[in-house]
C-alpha cells in the first residue's frame, strides 16, 4: 500500500487478497464488504480522499457485496467498467452511472472479474456547488443514462483522478469542488444554464466592486461579504475568482494599494503611515512590504519624487 498526503488529501493502491484490507482505507463511513463468489478476491485498489471527497476505482477476481450501514453521511455515485456491477437494483452499463443519497445507506454487488468506480461527496458540499452553478441534484436511489461516449468520457477522468493522474496540483477545496462539479454535470447532462449563470456571477462580484471600492479604508472581512451579498463563503470565493483570476482577498488588497499609491503620488499625504492607514492596512511596515512587491518601488520613494 502506497499512501501520499497534501493538505488532508490521500492517495492509495493496493493489492488485497482478504476483504478486511478494503474498507480500512475508506474515509467516509465504515464498510462492509463480503465475498459472494469462491475463490481468489484479488482486488485493487486505486483511491484519492480528502475529509469531503473520495474517488475510487477497483477491481475484483471474484465477487464481492459491499454494504454501509444506514444513514450513509455522503451522496454516491457509482459507474461500471467492465463485467457486472450494481448500486442498489441499479445494474451499471457502458451507457449509465447509479446514484444514492445516502439515506438507506449503500448497497452494492460487484461480479466476479468486473470492476467499478466509485464516487461519494458530502451532501452540504454538493448542496453549495450546486447552488453556486445553478444545478440539481436528485433525490432517492436511481440511475441515470449516458451515453457510450460520455460514460467512457467519465470513466477516463474518474480513473486518473484515483490514479492521481488528474487534479494533482490542485489545493483540497479545488479538488473538492472539482469533483463535485463532475457529479453535477453527470446528473444534468442537458442542462443549459451558461448565460444565466455568467449572469448571475457577474451580478455578485459587480455588487463586491461597489461595496469594497466604497469602503476600502474600512476593516473588512469575508464573512461579511458573505452576508452583503447574500451567499456562503464557498460561492462567493468561488465566483469571484472563476470571474476575475483573483481571491477576494487578493483583490482588496491590490485595491487598497492602488489606492494608497494615488494618495502618496498625489501629495495628499505627507508620511507612509498615513497612506496605510487611509487605505485600512494600519500595520505600516507590511504596509511597505506588500507595495514594493506590488510596485517594485518603496512607498517612500513615491514620497520622495514629490
Amino acid at each position: 500500500m502506497d499512501k501520499l498526503a497534501a493538505d488532508s488529501r490521500t492517495s492509495c493502491a493496493y493489492h488485497a487478497d482478504s476483504v478486511e484490507m478494503l474498507g480500512e482505507t475508506y474515509r467516509a463511513a465504515p464498510v462492509d464488504y463480503v465475498q459472494i463468489a469462491p475463490g481468489r478476491l484479488g482486488a485493487d485498489i486505486h483511491s484519492v480522499s480528502t475529509t469531503l471527497v473520495e474517488v475510487r476505482e477497483v477491481s475484483f477476481e471474484t465477487g464481492v457485496l459491499l454494504t454501509i450501514e444506514n444513514p450513509f453521511p455522503r451522496f454516491a455515485l457509482g459507474i461500471g467498467l467492465r463485467g457486472q456491477s450494481q448500486l442498489f437494483r441499479s445494474p451499471l452499463t457502458n451507457s449509465n452511472i447509479a446514484y444514492a443519497n445516502g439515506h438507506n445507506g449503500i448497497i452494492a454487488r460487484v461480479q466476479s472479474a468486473s470492476s467499478w468506480c466509485n464516487i461519494s461527496i458530502d451532501p452540504e458540499l454538493l448542496e453549495q456547488v450546486a447552488t453556486t452553478h445553478h444545478y440539481v441534484i436528485p433525490g432517492g436511489d436511481a440511475s441515470h443514462g449516458l451515453s457510450i461516449e460520455a460514460q467512457s468520457a467519465l470513466v477516463s477522468t474518474i480513473s486518473q483522478v484515483a490514479r492521481t493522474q488528474h487534479f494533482a496540483e490542485l489545493s483540497d477545496a479545488q479538488f473538492d469542488d472539482e469533483i463535485a462539479l463532475i457529479v453535477l454535470r453527470v446528473l444534468n447532462p442537458s442542462q443549459n444554464k451558461g448565460s444565466a449563470r455568467l449572469s448571475q456571477q457577474y451580478i455578485i462580484v459587480q455588487r463586491i466592486f461597489e461595496y469594497i471600492h466604497a469602503h476600502f479604508s474600512e476593516r473588512m472581512t469575508v464573512t461579511g461579504l458573505c452576508q452583503l451579498a447574500g451567499i456562503s463563503e464557498r460561492t462567493l470565493q468561488y465566483t469571484f475568482l472563476e470571474v476575475t483570476g483573483l481571491t477576494v482577498q487578493q483583490y482588496l488588497m491590490s485595491y487598497r494599494l492602488h489606492q494608497a499609491r494615488a494618495l502618496l503620488a498625489g501629495g495628499e499625504v505627507v508620511q507612509v503611515k498615513d497612506a496605510a492607514q487611509a487605505c485600512g492596512i494600519p500595520h505600516a511596515g507590511r504596509f511597505s512590504q506588500y507595495f514594493k512587491a506590488m510596485f517594485g518601488e518603496s512607498p517612500g520613494q513615491v514620497l520622495l519624487t514629490l
